[in-house]
């Protein structure tokens, strides 16, 4: 709704960048799902050192999925348009749409935390 009002090559730029997002949202669901099997057993054996290093691990490669995909969108935002799309007016916007919500990848993983 508010992104209709600034045309269909927006709203398509945008929901372009969503789709790489979701990429990010899978690799920390996929950690966390991996995680949570480590803790349940962990905690089930009463084990507080395992679920403290599984907890790290889990963080940690949450942590590196979202510099990985922050410094894409930051760093590359070209290339991961050209993935999407070959409109160069739709890759312009995504480029730009990138560059700001690039900075929240790494908000994300600590909102988890």
């Amino acid at each position: 709704m508010m992104l209709a009002s600034l045309g269909e090559q927006t709203v398509g730029a945008v929901g372009l960048c969503a789709q790489f997002s979701s990429l990010m949202f899978a690799g920390y669901w996929g950690f966390v799902g991996g995680g949570m099997l480590f803790f349940a057993q962990y905690w089930g054996a009463k084990n507080d050192d395992g679920i403290n290093r599984s907890f790290g691990l889990t963080l940690s490669f949450m942590m590196a999925v979202a510099v990985i995909f922050s410094f894409l969108a930051l760093g590359v935002p070209e290339f991961i348009m050209n993935i999407y799309t070959d409109k160069p007016e739709i890759q312009q916007i995504g480029i730009s749409y990138l560059r700001i919500v690039g900075f929240a990848y790494t908000c994300r993983f600590w909102r988890w935390r």
